[in-house]
């Protein structure tokens, strides 16, 4: 399910520490604070909070977590958020469009996903392998480093030449760039 993206920091953070990938829907905006926040979540953040109003105790809260944002325009207006991004744009359907599509997936969905389950598991193997042997090199002045290092083996080891992802993170920044740039962000 679909969350709303709470203004409130401490019930941000409980979000993100409740759902493995929360995807936050219809965002109209996102403050200073929330951003640095889910930039905090995509690197990996934690944050305590008092466990009871009447005690010293905290509660601890610790993840990593991949963040899904549908909006009408850019939401993210700070840098750093917009290098975490990864721009999907959508085109407009009407609802019996909507109907077909969605018993499609759904019917699709239960009939591949032991094959595809095996595959995303086969990629991993091999990703792995490929980290504890080194790595591989890549070239980026990113501060996702470490993003673009996976994102560059599991497209490699998914059958595409080098550089493939490092190439197509680059393009996405920039389309992220020109259209904060073009509506003023």
């Amino acid at each position: 399910p679909t969350l709303a993206l709470s203004r409130d920091i401490v019930q941000l953070q409980q979000q993100l520490s409740h759902n493995y990938l929360p995807y936050y829907d219809n965002v109209s905006y996102i403050t200073g604070e929330q951003s640095d926040q889910l930039c905090r979540a995509s690197t990996g953040s934690g944050s305590s909070k008092r466990m009871l109003y009447s005690d010293d105790d905290d509660v601890l809260y610790w993840y990593i977590r991949g963040v899904g944002i549908s909006a009408i325009n850019i939401v993210a207006t700070r840098p750093d958020l917009l290098d975490r991004g990864i721009l999907a744009p959508s085109a407009t359907i009407n609802e019996e469009e909507f109907k077909s599509l969605e018993s499609y997936i759904k019917a699709e969905r239960r009939r591949i996903i032991p094959q595809l389950l095996g595959y995303i598991f086969d990629i991993l193997v091999k990703v792995i392998h490929i980290k504890n042997n080194g790595g591989v090199k890549i070239n980026t002045k990113s501060r996702m480093v470490d993003f673009c290092e996976y994102g560059e083996m599991i497209s490699r080891c998914m059958g595409n030449p080098a550089d493939a992802f490092t190439k197509a993170y680059s393009e996405n920044i920039k389309r992220i760039t020109n259209v904060a740039l073009d509506s003023g962000i």
